[in-house]
């Protein structure tokens, strides 16, 4: 069943892809994936570069006919190919949770590689999970040249596994954002994290009330007590932004049965920052977002409930993550209860700024997520590297 499941989704992307039967044009930088590609180009300048899509958006037909006739038949072939194709001296990505990606290095000695971290990372779902099963023989083949992490934290759990240079930078995206001071008096932004499927975990299936719903569901009862109590609204930063698809009135249908009726939104269609939202919110509360991490980077007001994995009974849920911050803590709690819940969010809504920010640095936040506004340090970085990369005319 899991092999025909696999030819099916396998042809159906081939389906609905773009195809292009011209062999890729020779650049300098490839960068691999199309997400976060808008952003990484400014940082480029007049560098030729491509774009190498792995999400099914296109396929070059040429690199597949070379693949069939070579008796090779895997994704990781065909990227490797399409790369000896291209010719490019450097590799970059804003996937940095991509074992493809990781794995490439070791067929490519003359072309540098480079990552950047875009979103938080857990254990489960998630890179590390990969990395553990990858036999030791073949990690120490691991190496990218140069891999650009949110903290001093999740660089330490990178650095068991790959070798290259680490540098601690934050969130490229939220780096680039600056930050707004004025303050909406009274607004609490929920962060959501819907998912309207479930997970397999481990080999276990975890259903959409399992591992969406239960924690939501725990965090919203206190939560709308504490907001009544201290006459605060509460609105709902949705996951989906695209107000056509149907997931976006999914969710929204969701969080009114969650919150009510007249909970408010942000509309997907304002094309309103989400580091705008959390700098105006008074208080910014959400379960395990990687925009919880980069609010209290940027020094805002933020209970994180990260409760999902003391409801699944799973490692890597838990607040700060690989690092160890225990349970309970100012301003986040592991344990699903109600008590932890209301207590974090009394504590962190009642404490003035200059407290605030103490607490912060108490806590070590920046050894989770550091901030570099205006991505100073990993513009300099890439200019060293790109200053290598001849251009093709």
């Amino acid at each position: 069943m899991y092999f025909l499941n696999r030819i099916y989704r396998i042809g159906k992307q081939f389906f609905f892809a773009k195809k292009f039967f011209l062999l890729p044009a020779q650049v300098n930088v490839l960068i691999y994936d199309a997400n976060g590609a808008e952003t990484l180009t400014r940082y480029i300048g007049d560098v030729s570069f491509s774009i190498l899509h792995v999400r099914g958006e296109s396929l070059n037909l040429r690199v597949i006919l070379s693949c069939i006739l070579n008796l090779e038949f895997s994704f990781q072939s065909y990227l490797i190919r399409y790369i000896n194709f291209v010719k490019p001296q450097l590799v970059i990505t804003f996937t940095d949770n991509s074992l493809n990606f990781i794995k490439l290095s070791r067929y490519f000695k003359d072309v540098k590689f480079v990552f950047i971290q875009n979103g938080w990372r857990g254990y489960y779902q998630d890179i590390f999970c990969e990395l553990d099963i990858v036999s030791n023989d073949f990690l120490e083949e691991f190496y990218v040249d140069d891999m650009f992490v949110f903290g001093d934290g999740v660089a330490l759990e990178y650095g068991k596994y790959i070798k290259g240079d680490i540098h601690s930078i934050g969130s490229m995206r939220c780096n680039l954002s600056p930050k707004i001071l004025e303050k909406e008096r009274g607004l609490i932004t929920y962060v959501s994290q819907w998912i309207p499927s479930g997970f397999h975990i481990e080999g276990i299936f975890y259903t959409f009330e399992e591992y969406t719903h239960q924690a939501n569901s725990m965090v919203a009862k206190p939560l709308i007590e504490f907001a009544a109590e201290r006459v605060k609204k509460i609105k709902v930063l949705l996951r989906n932004k695209n107000t056509k698809s149907d997931d976006y009135e999914l969710e929204r249908d969701y969080y009114r049965q969650l919150f009510g009726e007249n909970v408010e939104f942000y509309e997907g269609g304002e094309g309103i920052s989400p580091y705008e939202v959390v700098d105006r919110s008074e208080l910014v509360v959400g379960i395990d977002s990687t925009l919880l991490y980069e609010s209290l980077a940027r020094g805002c007001k933020t209970a994180v409930l990260s409760i999902r994995g003391d409801i699944l009974n799973l490692q890597g849920f838990g607040f700060g993550w690989p690092a160890n911050y225990g349970q309970k803590g100012f301003f986040w709690c592991n344990v699903a209860s109600i008590d932890c819940i209301r207590k974090v969010l009394e504590e962190v809504d009642k404490v003035d700024d200059l407290t605030w920010k103490k607490c912060l640095e108490e806590n070590r936040v920046i050894n989770l997520i550091t901030i570099d506004y205006d991505n100073l340090s990993l513009k300099n970085r890439l200019q060293e590297i790109l200053a290598s990369v001849r251009r093709v005319d």
